[in-house]
């Protein structure tokens, strides 16, 4: 059987596909003789693969016309019936994600002509909270790794619409959170984009700002700032000058955030203080570890005794154990970073 994709079908999914039938041939029971595959199989198969790529785009044009369609009855003048309810878009939200989940099929989202009509829905807020969210989803993961997606949605606008998202607060905190996972998937990765955005006039520090000084109760959203925050100043586009200016603003913060998670931060409290650790410890591999060590050398070696010291506690659990084990090594490794006295 040749494992070489016909033209026109994913060879992923082509080699996925045959080694299916395969297994069909056998069920486990008795010993099978292999046969080479008929070349009218062959073309079955192959007019399936064809087939179902072309129909996961049809479906993704249809699911945009059904946005379309639910935008049209939220915002014109006269209304209209919507025949699909919010928990139908929802759905339909996660069906479209599931199908750019591949990155051809996001590309032919882009090439179809959906993602103008998604950049409405989330900017309508006509529309229910858990739709635009679940939109907002669907883009993210156009975004994701895909510098075509990326190119394309940045010249729709899609950052600065996704920044004042994130910045209005009067909107659901679902979609505040959504906004800025959708950030941090379209610039990540993207030299232009990242450069773009961390420069001083293009508000990205803000935004790592509005997430990492905010209060316990965001904790979600101070872990997700930490992320970016570390891919950012890490990435092979990154300038030591974006780390000592990001140290400046939110050195003092990250090293508290480090040192003593909120109890408000519930779940995310061990998350959040490991991600403020490892975020300092960025910030000093790319060139902030001077300023940073001079301003809290003694404030982080405090903290690592701390740590050490819980890690004696005979009541812990397993799970807490390793978990101040983890830490521990944490410290340790920012450590290893210090500029010597």
């Amino acid at each position: 059987m040749a494992s070489e994709a016909p033209s026109g079908v994913d060879p992923v999914m082509w080699k996925a596909l045959l080694k299916w039938s395969l297994q069909q041939q056998n069920d486990g029971t008795h010993q099978t003789e292999f046969k080479a595959m008929s070349a009218e199989n062959k073309a079955w198969l192959e007019e399936v693969m064809r087939d179902g790529v072309v129909d996961l785009v049809a479906r993704a044009g249809e699911i945009i016309d059904m946005f379309r369609g639910a935008l049209a009855s939220k915002t014109s003048a006269e209304g209209g019936e919507q025949e699909e309810g919010a928990e139908d878009l929802v759905a339909l939200a996660e069906e479209l994600e599931d199908i750019v989940d591949q990155i051809d099929f996001a590309k032919s989202l882009v090439q179809i002509g959906g993602v103008g009509p998604l950049l409405q829905v989330v900017q309508c807020k006509a529309m229910d909270a858990p739709v635009r969210a679940g939109v907002l989803s669907v883009l993210k993961t156009v975004v994701q790794n895909n510098p075509f997606a990326q190119d394309a949605l940045h010249q729709s606008g899609a950052l600065k619409l996704f920044m004042d998202l994130f910045y209005d607060a009067t909107d659901a905190p679902s979609i505040r959170t959504g906004a800025l996972g959708a950030i941090s998937c379209l610039v990540r990765g993207h030299s232009g984009l990242e450069s773009a955005f961390t420069a001083p006039e293009g508000g990205g520090v803000d935004v790592l700002a509005a997430c990492i000084e905010s209060s316990g109760e965001d904790a979600q959203r101070q872990t997700k700032g930490l992320f970016l925050l570390r891919a950012l100043v890490s990435s092979d586009f990154s300038t030591p000058e974006l780390a000592r200016r990001v140290n400046d603003r939110l050195g003092d913060r990250i090293v508290e955030l480090a040192a003593n998670p909120s109890p408000d931060a519930g779940s995310f409290s061990v998350d959040l203080g490991d991600k403020a650790i490892e975020a300092l410890t960025a910030l000093a591999a790319s060139g902030a570890a001077e300023p940073l060590f001079a301003g809290h050398r003694t404030a982080i070696a405090a903290a690592r005794a701390s740590t050490q010291t819980a890690s004696g506690n005979q009541d812990l659990s397993e799970d807490e154990r390793q978990a101040t084990a983890d830490r521990l090594a944490l410290w340790d490794a920012l450590l290893q970073l210090a500029p010597s006295e």
